[in-house]
Order: structure tokens, then C-alpha cells, then sequence
């Protein structure tokens, strides 16, 4: 039935449906390529994964020949029932749905609430200049991609667990970017990049070979190593306002001093953001989005 309605021609609006007859409805719409950005804004948290899980489950079931990308979009807060949810998870769910709605070849469906559609985040023009992009084959300095990656937040470990890592072992880079469904370890020989793959994370196995790997920011907001002193002559005066123990708060800054993102630095997001440079999820979709 989504091609007898919006075959109208005019903008319908249906109401009255039972939970399932919704999910249906709008999954046909995803099916039917009605629209290639699906916004279903619902009540809480609670809804969002709920609806995630069918129309993961569903899309895959109806139509495993046709690319569809489910993804939720949170709202990252430290209070009320949200607080008991890890803040890093719903950060990463939210650059990773930034990145997918970038791609306008794929029908995306994004579940988020009002909260999540609003809050702010990078901009547009920011997130992409930030983005790195690798290609096979090509010429590149494996230090100066350790420092753009700290730049974007990811963090230096041993073995990559888990998606915002990084780790080195010789002329080999494992990252896992928080765009990416899987990690991509990077091959050097010399300054070529002579090998891009997915890989399993718990057995290290290869799952494909690319020819490029696209690694968006890790944050909603960019301290870089340069302006490292500035963030936190910024971050300190902050601090120095609000009611926090001046233990707590001279920890907090060499922290960040050091390049390490502090327990609840995820709120502090817009104080690195200039306000022209501020936006919300809404800039992120395209020229016919769909809104349920």
C-alpha cells in the first residue's frame, strides 16, 4: 500500500494502527524505496531498540538482496533514566548513524526520539573535512595517521577490542573505526599502504579485502593535539564555574592534558564547538527524508 498512497502525490497522514501494522507499514516503505532517509522518531530510549531489533531482524528476513541500513540515533546524556546507560555506547551509535545518513546510495532507516534528533553535534562541513579517508595503494605516513587519529578521539591500545581503538605493531594498524560494522588492519611496506581488510575480532581472521576505508571522528567535538593548550585553558575555566571538587576538577584537566577523555567528557562536547559551528541531526539528511 506505500506506493497507492504516495502515489497520491500529496502529503497523507495515517493514524490509528496497531504497533505491528506501523512496523509493517514502515518497513514497506524501506522495502519499496520510498524515500532514502526513514526518520521514526519514538516515545524513549526503550522504543528506539526495540524497533532497531525488528527492523534489523525483518529487513534481512523480507529482502536479504536489498541493502538497508537500521540504525538508531541517541540522545548522550548524564541524566535521568539515560544516565544508567554507558554514554560511550550511545556515542558511537550516533556518529555511526551520522555516517550512514551521508550516504544517500542506501536506504537508511533511523530510529531516534525527539532528544536525539535535536541534540547537537558537529556540523556538516566539520565532520566531513575531519573524516579520514585511505586508499589502497596509496602513499601515506603511518605517524601522521597515528596523530589524525588521536585528533579524532580514538584511543591507543594493545589489541583493538572494541570500536574508537587503535593499536600498532610495526608497519601494521589495526583500527576500528566507529563507522565501520567490522576493524580494518592497515599494511605498510615503506609509506604505501599495501593491504586494507576487514578482520574477525575474535579470531584475527580476515573477513574482506577493500580498496578504501573511510574513519569519521570518534567524538562530537575535535580537540586537537594543536589546539590542545587552548581546550584546556577552556576546559579549566569552565570547570572553574560549576560546583565540582577541585580535586575532581584538576584531575578532569590533566586528563584531558594529557589526551585521555575523562568519565562524562561526552557532556562537554559544545564547549569545544563554536556556536556557528553547531548543528543537530536534521543537517545530516538529505533533500526528501521521510519523517514517521
Amino acid at each position: 500500500f506505500p506506493v497507492t498512497i504516495f502515489g497520491l502525490g500529496r502529503k497523507v497522514q495515517v493514524a490509528g494502527g496497531s504497533g505491528a501494522l506501523s512496523q509493517l507499514f514502515l518497513l514497506s516503505l524501506a522495502l519499496h524505496g520510498v524515500g532514502k532517509q526513514i526518520v521514526v522518531i519514538v516515545p524513549s530510549p526503550r522504543h528506539v531498540a526495540y524497533w532497531v531489533r525488528y527492523f534489523q531482524t525483518a529487513a534481512i528476513f523480507l529482502s536479504p538482496e536489498r541493502k538497508i541500513n537500521v540504525v538508531s540515533l541517541p540522545c548522550v546524556t548524564l541524566y535521568g533514566n539515560d544516565r544508567f546507560v554507558n554514554s560511550a555506547v550511545n556515542r558511537r551509535h550516533r556518529l555511526y548513524a551520522l555516517s550512514k545518513l551521508l550516504n544517500d546510495e542506501i536506504t537508511t532507516v533511523v530510529l531516534t526520539t525527539l532528544s536525539g534528533l535535536f541534540q547537537s553535534t558537529l556540523c556538516i562541513k566539520i565532520f566531513l573535512d575531519a573524516t579520514i579517508h585511505v586508499h589502497l595503494d596509496s602513499e601515506v605516513d603511518q605517524d601522521d595517521m597515528i596523530l589524525r587519529l588521536e585528533d579524532l578521539g580514538y584511543t591507543s591500545c594493545s589489541i583493538v577490542t572494541e570500536e574508537g581503538q587503535f593499536s600498532v605493531r610495526g608497519g601494521i594498524l589495526d583500527v576500528f573505526p566507529v563507522n565501520a560494522d567490522y576493524p580494518c588492519r592497515l599494511e605498510w611496506t615503506f609509506d604505501r599502504i599495501t593491504s586494507l581488510r576487514f578482520f574477525n575480532l575474535k579470531d584475527q581472521k580476515s573477513i574482506s579485502s577493500i580498496n578504501e576505508l573511510m574513519i569519521v571522528p570518534s567524538y562530537d567535538a575535535i580537540t586537537t593535539q594543536n589546539n590542545r593548550k587552548d581546550d584546556t585553558q577552556k576546559l579549566f575555566n569552565f570547570l572553574l564555574e560549576t560546583d565540582i571538587n577541585p580535586s575532581d576538577r584538576d584531575g578532569m584537566v590533566m586528563q584531558f592534558q594529557s589526551g585521555i577523555k575523562f568519565s562524562g567528557f561526552d557532556m562537554l562536547g559544545p564547549l569545544f564547538r563554536e556556536a556557528e559551528t553547531s548543528t543537530c541531526a536534521l543537517d545530516y539528511l538529505g533533500s526528501s527524508p521521510v519523517f514517521v
